[in-house]
């Protein structure tokens, strides 16, 4: 029979964005720094803590469509987008032609 064995008690935080901000990239930037200055606030208020970090999520997306990547290291994403397939496109052309210079 199992059980349920509880224990790492932290604390988190979800940092608000500024709905002002519609850029994602000065949005995240604007999270980022609140939560520099909610560290520096715990660290300097708050006893009894043996690490205060910040942390996030990161994915891999296509930089065409922002679509999730799903082709580990290659080029391309399957055929996410248009963009996509013309990069798998072009990859098959460079292909096909050293194969037919090879082959000479």
């Amino acid at each position: 029979m199992k059980k349920l064995v509880e224990e790492n008690v932290r604390v988190v935080i979800d940092v608000d964005y500024n709905q002002f901000i519609k850029d994602p990239e000065a949005r995240f930037k604007d999270q980022k720094n609140t939560a520099a200055w909610l560290v520096e606030e715990i660290r300097r208020h708050c006893d009894g803590h043996t690490s205060v970090n910040i942390e996030w999520d990161s994915e891999e997306r296509c930089e065409h469509c922002d679509a999730t990547w799903t082709e580990g290291d290659s080029q391309h994403n399957g055929g996410c987008c248009d963009n996509d397939c013309d990069i798998l496109d072009a990859e098959m052309l460079v292909g096909a032609t050293v194969q037919v210079d090879n082959e000479t």
